[in-house]
């Protein structure tokens, strides 16, 4: 997979996208195409080593599963080859790293923090919701409105993704809902209840097709607790 030359493409259709817009792309593309690398938890330290230190050709992927400095080394080298001013920068008392880059808009320049594994954007992404760490360190007012402004950009561009299926932040708290509601309304025990629950959650797990990974499957399965408000002592 040669992902320059995915993204080139599909700028050359969509001249009109700005530099956040372009920016905003690439952040997601990367989301979309890589997962978090699970075996770097239970490593030993010559494997943790390698993992760490393996690298991403961005013009030849063979393998989609990486840890932070492999999926943010792979978003700088896109960033730059694309005319960005993008650098690495490591987290203070830690290994973990992330991408600075610059960008001007409308001119102001902004100041992006990309960190795609960090609070699991790479998975986020996959389900359609809301990301966490594509941030701007100059607090400008002007950041959430050129966010929302470059999200439905590119969602016009997208296939259209049904959330009664493919459920997002909003519409899974709505089924938590509808669920609890039918339950009160037909009396169910916390036990009933409890099973219900269950069936819904191996029902949306099972559904998700385009979640193949071990890293995505996790959280998704987190995500859905989480959202379902879920009382694990029923």
């Amino acid at each position: 997979m040669n992902l320059i030359e995915d993204i080139e493409k599909y700028f050359n259709e969509h001249k009109d996208f700005d530099d956040f817009t372009k920016i905003r792309y690439i952040y997601l593309y990367i989301c979309k195409t890589f997962s978090y690398d699970l075996r770097y938890y239970q490593a030993d330290k010559n494997l943790k080593d390698s993992i760490y230190n393996d690298v991403i050709d961005i013009k030849n992927v063979k393998k989609y599963e990486y840890v932070c400095s492999s999926i943010t080394n792979a978003l700088v080298n896109i960033l730059k080859y694309f005319g960005f001013n993008a650098k690495i920068q490591q987290e203070d008392n830690s290994n973990h790293l992330f991408a600075i880059v610059e960008c001007n808009q409308k001119e102001f320049e902004y100041k992006l923090k990309l960190d795609p594994t960090k609070r699991h954007d790479l998975t986020r992404v996959k389900l359609d919701s809301p990301t966490i760490d594509f941030i701007d360190l100059t607090n400008s007012k002007f950041f959430i409105d050129d966010l929302i402004y470059s999200d439905k950009l590119i969602k016009d561009t997208m296939p259209k993704i049904n959330h009664e299926e493919h459920y997002d932040t909003i519409t899974i708290k709505e089924l938590n809902t509808v669920i609890n509601e039918s339950a009160k309304n037909r009396n169910l025990t916390e036990s009933q209840l409890f099973n219900e629950m269950i069936e819904y959650i191996t029902c949306l797990i099972n559904i998700r097709k385009d979640l193949k990974r071990n890293d995505d499957m996790d959280n998704y399965y987190s995500y859905i607790l989480h959202n379902f408000k879920y009382n694990l002592a029923l």
